[in-house]
C-alpha cells in the first residue's frame, strides 16, 4: 500500500448516506474520531450536545469528538450526505454490522432490537450508543 492510500485510510474516511424522510441513527458519542457531514440533498435535524438545528442542501456541519449527536431526515424525500471521520474508524462499525447494500433498494429502518444488536460492535469502535438520549 502506498503512503497516500494508508494515510487516507488511518486519517479520515468519508462514505456517502442515503437517508430515507423520517430516518436517522439514534443518539450516540464517537470518542475518538470528530465527524462532519457535507449535505448535498435534503434537510436533516441534527442534535449536537443540548441543541438542535436544521442542516440543508450545500450545509457542512462538523461535531467534535465527545459531543452527543443524531441526525434526522425531516423532509419529504430522501436525503443524500457525505460524512467523515477524522480519525478513521467508527465507520468500522458499519462495515462489520450495517445492512449489506442493495442497488436500487433503501436500507430497512432500525429499531430498537437493531441498535441494541449493534451496542457491542459500536463500542469495539470507540462509540456509544445512548438511544435514550433520543426522548
Amino acid at each position: 500500500m502506498d503512503g497516500r492510500r494508508r494515510l487516507f485510510a488511518q486519517d479520515h474516511r468519508s462514505p456517502e448516506q442515503r437517508l430515507a424522510a423520517g430516518a436517522g441513527p439514534v443518539a450516540h458519542i464517537h470518542n475518538g474520531s470528530d465527524e462532519a457531514f457535507y449535505l448535498l440533498s435534503g434537510e436533516l435535524e441534527f442534535l449536537d450536545g443540548d441543541r438542535t438545528f436544521i442542516g440543508r442542501t450545500g450545509d457542512f456541519v462538523y461535531i467534535p469528538r465527545g459531543h452527543l449527536h443524531r441526525f434526522k431526515n425531516v423532509g419529504l424525500h430522501t436525503a443524500r450526505l457525505l460524512f467523515l471521520f477524522t480519525p478513521g474508524g467508527p465507520e468500522g462499525a458499519f462495515l462489520e454490522g450495517g445492512d449489506d447494500p442493495r442497488p436500487g433498494e433503501q436500507p430497512p429502518a432500525w429499531g430498537p432490537e437493531r441498535y441494541a444488536s449493534m451496542m457491542d460492535i459500536v463500542r469495539r469502535h470507540d462509540s456509544v450508543l445512548l438511544p435514550e438520549a433520543d426522548l
